[in-house]
């Protein structure tokens, strides 16, 4: 017979318990990533519809823009991930979880590292100056979330 002490408390509940209000947990951190993402793509295909006759220019910045959801799609999962990592209680089932987390920040660290390197590439073909711009910030948003993942799975215990 396996007894499992799986319990969960709510986020609220946990910080008042822990007394750890003012920091931000993994989960909120991914969270807004999330919503940094969504912004991005918001952004992209507005100029995307304003190059829709230009052929490359609207693919790219269309491509951009697809990019950019997705990986808001993976910081919300990774966030709701993280969350219910984080309002685990019991030590044994939270150390069970580690290993799942892990490979699951791993992935996505490793998916971000292939939206480098396609942003690189259309970055390299877009003539807009404000997509340009809005693209770099991407980038460079895109290296610090795949530093926060792996950061964040180095630190799982």
């Amino acid at each position: 017979m396996v007894v499992s002490c799986l319990a969960t408390v709510s986020p609220g509940v946990r910080s008042q318990s822990t007394g750890s209000g003012s920091r931000r947990s993994n989960s909120q951190i991914l969270r807004t990533k999330a919503k940094l993402f969504l912004n991005y793509s918001k952004d992209f295909i507005d100029f995307a519809k304003s190059h829709k006759n230009e052929g490359l220019e609207y693919e790219t910045t269309l491509d951009l823009h697809l990019i950019s959801q997705t990986m808001s799609d993976r910081m919300d999962s990774a966030s709701t991930i993280m969350r219910m990592y984080e309002t685990v209680l019991c030590k044994e089932d939270r150390t069970s979880l580690v290993p799942i987390v892990k490979d699951q920040l791993r992935y996505y660290s490793k998916e971000t590292e292939v939206d480098i390197e396609q942003t690189n590439i259309d970055l390299a073909y877009v003539k807009s100056t404000a997509a340009a711009q809005l693209g770099l910030r991407m980038k460079d948003d895109l290296r610090d979330i795949k530093e926060t993942l792996d950061s964040m799975g180095k630190t799982l215990q």
